[in-house]
């Protein structure tokens, strides 16, 4: 995965939570649905129980923030190696071209 297309899933992650309502659907995990899914729908809603109910744990969230991180390293990468590649980086390249970027999932 190229780090444009990386960023894309990172944006997916972002507004998933970004426009999410978080409710106790009383499992033991986190549940929330998402409001950007259903905003343009003009009938009132009176009960989460019937919409999609989303839900992330702990170890997913570590994943999912683990991933910006790797994002954003190449990134980093992207920078300096056009910087380099037009002479303008002094002291040359000083990053090591990153991983391949493996998305993680929005929700369990």
């Amino acid at each position: 995965m190229d780090a444009v297309t990386a960023m894309r899933h990172c944006l997916l992650i972002r507004n998933q939570y970004a426009h999410c309502q978080w409710y106790d659907d009383y499992s033991p995990r986190l549940a929330f649905v998402n409001m950007e899914n259903i905003a343009y729908q003009t009938a009132p809603i009176n009960d989460y129980r019937g919409l999609t109910t989303c839900y992330v744990d702990v170890p997913l969230l570590t994943q999912q923030e683990i991933f910006f991180s790797e994002v954003d390293s190449a990134f980093a990468y992207v920078n300096f190696e056009g910087r380099n590649r037009a002479g303008t980086l002094p002291g040359g390249h000083v990053f090591d071209p990153p991983a391949p970027l493996i998305p993680p999932p929005l929700h369990l």
